[in-house]
């Protein structure tokens, strides 16, 4: 039998098979094999640190462990009964744990939704593990498991009037991985109840700059009518991490700043509550 070349098939050919993914001080079997095989083979030497010397074992199997995180190049060296030669490689990555999922987008892309008892919203998530594992997802409403996919559809009911938080955890089954996460702050109202107090303003508006800003947020509240507004600032998990309220904002054209010298670079949204009202912005702080 002849090569692709015409000659004979004499030269063993090398090959490296195990885990090429490990943690920093965990061991796994290499095994080396010479996958022509025309003639016995006489001996297989390994080259483990990298130096290119194959002095650092000998026989069809090694147990490795790399000692630092990085890319690590394991050699082994077959030679034949007849002293035909052939050298393998294997690139392992020794990574410290494991990568928790990446969450790549959400829907509703705002983490506070507005919706009327009579209507349906459909939550999703679009996630991928760095490391190729499988997924799962636990959706929770107000505390209760809801779901195990990647997605949610909720209908309140009449009997859904008023706030509530929905969340998903993105895990891939490894105890050495964080989860990754999504939170959604709901606000169920009765549209019925809303339309009938006519009397009731609709002007009130949330309007946040610079954007993006550095220590300090300026808001510019319309106010339809004087009352308490509620102000709170939120992560991305739908987390709160500043909270103030303003007793009694006259009607008008107001003003208010926020103080995040305290809060890290991220992105975040600001809402402002107004008796039933609401409204929210997304901001970007940079430090």
């Amino acid at each position: 039998m002849d090569n692709e070349r015409g000659s004979p098939i004499v030269e063993p050919e090398a090959v490296i098979t195990g885990d090429s993914v490990l943690s920093p001080g965990s061991s796994a079997a290499l095994v080396a094999t010479d996958s022509i095989a025309n003639f016995p083979t006489s001996t297989i030497e390994w080259d483990t640190d990298g130096d290119g010397v194959f002095c650092d074992g000998t026989g069809p199997s090694i147990s490795y462990t790399p000692d630092e995180e990085g890319y690590h190049l394991v050699g082994v060296k077959i030679t034949n009964s007849i002293g035909m030669i052939d050298y393998g490689y294997l690139v392992v990555e020794a990574r410290i744990g494991n990568r928790a999922p990446v969450i790549n987008s959400f829907s509703p892309e705002t983490v506070f939704v507005n919706m009327p008892y009579t209507g349906t919203v459909n939550f999703g998530v679009y996630a991928v593990d760095p490391e190729g594992d499988p997924i799962n997802y636990l959706w929770s409403l107000d505390g209760s498991v809801v779901s195990n996919t990647n997605g949610y559809t909720y209908s309140p009911g009449i009997s859904g009037v008023g706030f509530h938080n929905l969340k998903v955890i993105v895990g891939d089954n490894n105890p050495n991985s964080n989860d990754a996460g999504v939170q959604w702050r709901i606000r169920v109202y009765n549209p019925l109840e809303i339309s009938a107090e006519a009397n009731i303003p609709r002007g009130f508006e949330l309007t946040a700059y610079p954007n993006p800003f550095n220590a300090n947020l300026n808001l510019r509240l319309q106010m339809p009518f004087a009352g308490k507004v509620e102000i709170g600032l939120y992560n991305m998990l739908g987390e709160r991490i500043y909270y103030t309220t303003i007793p009694n904002l006259q009607q008008g054209t107001q003003t208010f700043v926020v103080d995040a010298s305290n809060i890290p670079t991220g992105v975040y949204f600001v809402r402002a509550d107004l008796g039933p009202f609401g409204d929210t912005r997304r901001v970007v702080l940079i430090k």
